[in-house]
């Protein structure tokens, strides 16, 4: 069955479940039955070394711990799957052929009343475990590797010959050189010394690759480890004639028996080969401190014996050989870190640009005075235009794939000897030098906007940006923090100015922009401090010069820099949010004034008009907000024009729109400001919620063409007098402009000829007078307005 297949098994997958809470090495509720073997392998040890030596007792109870080990490798192979069946199913094998082998071996002397002969073939039994137990090891480090491969192999090469040298001093060599034996019996002999080194070699091979070790892997690598040792000391043991059934080495074999038992039958044995994750990890100073003593180990060996001096010799020279191989893999290995540490650090990952530590740095230097150095230094700092709405509207993925496509851009229209960096967010830095610099950097950001705005292919969906550029050099400013402000506010320069183009710096630049900072840091106090006033601008009926309405003109009184017009000030407080404070002290006041003047001069029919921002439409519950307003000054809804500019047409199913429908419901009107100078479409006055329609004052003064404006001017009246809509005429500052609009039947208007803005005070006394606002010549020929069919 495919691996997939199995790991979509819902039982696989509950099977997985219990093995991973019984880790690391802890035995769960469910794992009881494992917890207690141990307590009887204990038992069952010392039961043995009880029972007298070398009798059918100690020899039935040997072998039924070889057997029971037998069982469960074979159960655990069972329930396995995969690698790990491959696993267990030899180490079973290896329990079946140690357990023919014990029966016979134990048996032999019991029945014939001497021991069993050396070599026999029961030794073909035993020799044939330690290959079963090789598969299964290779198999583990095979699937459970680490990061570092190569070095895992070095360090375990380098256990293997230490291993090696002391194995032949002590174990091999003496029964090479024991005299009185057969060649059947040497080469018998020195078989088991050998497959346990082999085995030794495999098992260090794999605790060297395993990061993380399930609980039945470590009782199975402790299993193993425990039989190698039973082997040596057997094998020393046997060279001096000291082993006799019933010692310490059969206690180590019945340990060896117990922990395979416990291995098999814990939760985790069916996840033994499951694949950890490759970590890249440094060498620990433990592992460094046996890696170096490894190569003591022998001359060690050689100061108690010269027996096999040669081998030992060779090995030392092999472990030295690997040694210092290893310690130049580890030097390759942490100047490559330090390397790579630096690219990290000095790298924007996502673009493969320098970063802004790297751009600094690299500033830094070339503003530090040198002899060699000539010409001037010169920055830019380019921003994405509205890459706000990639965000927002195709995803983060999007907008990474949009910078790194700008960024190969940019590094197109370089220099090689050029720098280009992001500094973070959509905003990249350039960096020139020479005596061309400035030059050169002003071709680079024409050439960067132009690349920049040509369409970028993002997910099937052409995106379109610009870039904002600003320009700044060493002529502009001599120190680092200096020169990228600059560029800084230049870059702001060139948004404000309409983006996607390159401006350089200037210093009536930053004394602008240092002001504005000072109006941004002040704006939001401002009616909290009663510095707001509001002064009124009549709109007029045309014909008669009687006051129709006023429109509600915010100002400051600033404490230092005096009377500031809504153009100095109203832009600022839409960006930090405190135009909503604003517009809501604006119609306050103006709702009580107009409410005021309706009473005092009979004039009910008077309204009060009142700009309003798009972002206070979008705001929330805004509707409702004018409306308590209204019902504190007690001023009717009907009376309240609200003014929007054409902005709100750039999304007709907004918030905007919505609460301009809300306004319009409980009875107030809405007024189109500046019509002909946004969107300019028609269409959007038969949808949208618009009442009035107030025309631009471009087309009164006539800036195009007086005859091409008119023509407009009366196109526009008679289209809003087919759809219902008012009109009011912006901007007349001459008589000539007063008459052609009465000739074209324009019934109300606004401007300077008419009446300035002017404090409250004056709107009363133009009230109380009641005289028409007409220029002193037309008041006393005052004709009625010519009506179109």
């Amino acid at each position: 069955m495919h691996q997939d297949t199995l790991d979509r098994d819902p039982i696989r997958q509950k099977d997985r479940l219990t093995a991973d809470r019984a880790e690391p090495g802890k035995l769960t509720a469910r794992a009881t039955p494992v917890a207690v073997y141990p307590c009887l392998a204990l038992a069952g040890i010392g039961t043995y070394y009880l029972l007298p030596e070398a009798g059918v007792a100690q020899a039935a109870l040997f072998v039924l711990f070889n057997a029971v080990a037998m069982f469960a490798a074979w159960r655990a192979a069972g329930r396995a799957r995969g690698t790990d069946r491959m696993v267990w199913t030899s180490v079973a094998v290896a329990l079946t052929l140690a357990t023919l082998a014990n029966v016979p071996y134990y048996a032999f002397p019991l029945i014939v009343g001497r021991p069993i002969p050396f070599p026999c073939p029961v030794d073909v039994l035993f020799l044939s475990t330690q290959p079963c137990f090789i598969v299964a090891l290779l198999a583990l480090a095979r699937q459970r590797r680490r990061g570092d491969r190569a070095g895992d192999a070095l360090d375990a090469a380098i256990v293997v010959v230490g291993g090696a040298s002391l194995m032949w001093q002590f174990v091999i060599a003496p029964v090479v050189n024991q005299s009185g034996m057969s060649s059947l019996a040497h080469v018998t002999a020195v078989a088991y010394p050998v497959s346990d080194l082999m085995v030794f070699a495999v098992l260090v091979r794999l605790v060297m690759a395993v990061s993380h070790r399930t609980a039945s892997m470590r009782f199975l690598l402790a299993g193993i480890a425990s039989l190698l040792a039973a082997d040596v000391l057997l094998a020393i043991q046997l060279s001096s004639g000291s082993y006799h059934v019933g010692g310490p080495v059969d206690g180590m074999w019945m340990a060896y028996y117990a922990l395979i038992t416990v291995a098999a039958l814990h939760p985790s044995a069916r996840r033994l080969s499951r694949r950890s994750a490759a970590v890249e990890k440094g060498i620990s100073s433990a592992r460094l401190a046996v890696m170096c003593g490894i190569v003591l180990v022998g001359p060690l060996v050689l100061l108690t014996s010269r027996r096999g001096a040669a081998f030992v010799e060779a090995a030392s020279l092999v472990a030295f050989v690997l040694v210092m191989t290893r310690m130049m893999g580890l030097n390759r290995r942490l100047m490559s870190a330090g390397v790579e540490l630096h690219r990290r650090a000095s790298t924007d990952l996502l673009t493969g640009l320098a970063n802004r530590t790297e751009f600094r740095y690299r500033l830094q230097l070339a503003l530090t005075p040198a002899e060699d150095r000539v010409g001037d230094v010169a920055l830019l700092f380019l921003d994405l235009d509205d890459f706000k709405d990639v965000n927002d509207t195709l995803g983060h993925a999007a907008g990474d794939a949009l910078l790194e496509v700008v960024a190969e851009r940019l590094r197109q229209v370089v220099r090689s000897d050029d720098l280009v960096a992001r500094l973070g967010g959509d905003e990249f830095a350039m960096l020139f030098q020479g005596r061309d610099a400035l030059a050169h950097a002003m071709t680079v950001g024409e050439r960067a906007v132009e690349a920049v705005a040509e369409p970028v292919e993002v997910n099937g969906t052409s995106v379109h940006v610009g870039a904002s550029v600003g320009l700044a050099t060493t002529c502009d400013g001599s120190d680092l923090d200096t020169l990228m402000r600059e560029a800084d506010e230049a870059m702001y320069t060139a948004k404000r100015l309409g983006k996607n183009r390159i401006e350089r710096y200037d210093s009536a630049l930053h004394d602008a922009v240092t002001a504005r900072l000072a109006l941004t840091a002040d704006v939001d106090k401002a009616a909290e401090r009663g510095e707001l006033v509001v002064d009124y601008q009549p709109v007029v009926d045309l014909a008669t010069g009687a006051v129709l309405g006023v429109e509600a003109l915010v100002r400051w009184q600033h404490p230092t820099r005096g009377l500031l017009p809504p153009s100095a000030f109203i832009g600022i407080a839409e960006e930090t949010g405190a135009v909503a404070s604003i517009g809501s002290w604006v119609l306050e006041t103006g709702a009580k004034d107009l409410c005021a003047w309706q009473r005092r001069f009979n004039l009910p029919e008077l309204v009060l008009n009142v700009n309003v921002s798009v972002r206070e439409l979008e705001e929330p519950g805004f509707a409702s907000h004018v409306a308590d307003i209204l019902v504190r000054a007690g001023l009717d809804p009907r009376s309240l024009v609200v003014e929007v500019t054409e902005s709100v047409f750039a999304d007709p199913a907004g918030g905007a729109a919505n609460t301009l429908v809300a306004l319009r419901s409980m009875g107030a009107r809405v007024a189109l400001d500046d019509f002909g100078t946004g969107y300019s479409n028609i269409a959007y006055l038969r949808t949208f919620p618009v009442d009035i329609i107030k025309i631009d004052r471009s087309f009164i003064s006539g800036d195009y063409g007086d005859d091409w404006d008119y023509a407009l001017v009366e196109a526009i009246l008679d289209f809003g007098r087919r759809l219902g809509l008012d009109t009011v005429a912006e901007g007349i500052e001459e008589v000539d402009q007063l008459l052609r609009l009465q000739n074209i039947g324009c019934r109300s208007g606004q401007g300077f000829l008419l009446s300035r803005p002017v404090p409250a005070s004056a709107i009363e006394d133009l009230l109380s007078e009641g005289s028409p606002l007409l220029p002193l010549p037309l008041r006393a020929s005052l004709q009625p307005l010519r009506r179109s069919a």
